[in-house]
This record gives structure tokens, sequence and C-alpha cells, in this order.
């Protein structure tokens, strides 16, 4: 006499056939995770990565797009005044490939470091900011 059992939705199955097939489900998962896991410890695709503070502050930002790409770094402001630190790539299809540094002080843009094909490198300091006229 085999075991019946009614679930919710009414399946009648044997309960020993419910438990055979969830223990294949169950070795699927196991060897989809395991798989996973492999490929995780061997590289992480994405497009954008944001390493956060345990209250929220996004620290670190690397994104990348057709175009370019950054990797942003920020001191979390405590006068009010975010500072950041950018390292960037911008390789649009009608323009010269670029590189570069990039510095900014409350929102703006205070120094550039940037470096194109055939040309020497570019040091940019916003007016008024101290050395400015040391290019």
């Amino acid at each position: 006499m085999s075991q019946r059992s009614s679930t919710q939705d009414g399946d009648l199955r044997p309960l020993h056939q419910r438990v055979a097939e969830l223990e294949v489900e169950l070795r699927s998962a196991r060897d989809e995770l395991a798989r996973l896991r492999v490929s995780l410890s061997a590289e992480v695709r994405t497009r954008r990565l944001v390493i956060a503070t345990e209250s929220g502050f996004e620290r670190i930002v690397a994104e990348g797009s057709h175009d370019g790409g950054f990797l942003r770094v920020r001191g979390q402001p405590h006068d009010g005044r975010s500072r950041v630190v950018e390292l960037f790539a911008h390789d649009p299809a009608d323009e010269a490939t670029s590189v570069g540094l990039a510095l900014g002080d409350g929102g703006d843009i205070v120094a550039v470091l940037e470096v194109t094909p055939d040309n020497p490198p570019v040091l940019w300091l916003a007016p008024g900011t101290p050395g400015d006229r040391a290019r």
C-alpha cells in the first residue's frame, strides 16, 4: 500500500514520488550553485559596481559603457563638501581616445590630467586654484 497525501494544490501523487522529484531538483540546484561559485571565483562581470559603507555612502564606483569608463573614489564629507578622484577613459567613435584623472571638490572639477594620442599630456587647474598658473 503506497502512502498518498494531498497537498494544498491537490497533488495526489504518492509521497515517495514527490520526495524523489524534490531530491532531483535539490541536486540540480546544488550543482548550479557549485557552478556559480566557480564562475564567481574566476571573474565577475557587470557594467556598474558600487562599494558602499555600512551607512550606504558610495565610497567606490566603477562603471563602464560603450564609450568609456571610470573608477571614482569619494571622500565622505564631514564639512558638507564632497571630494572625489576619478580615473577615466573616454573613447567615443568620433573623437580620439583619452584617459585621465580628475579631482573634484564640493561638486566642482578642480583639476584634470588628460592624455590623448599624439598630444602632450594636459594638466588643467580651475581658475583660482592654488598653482593654476603652474601649467
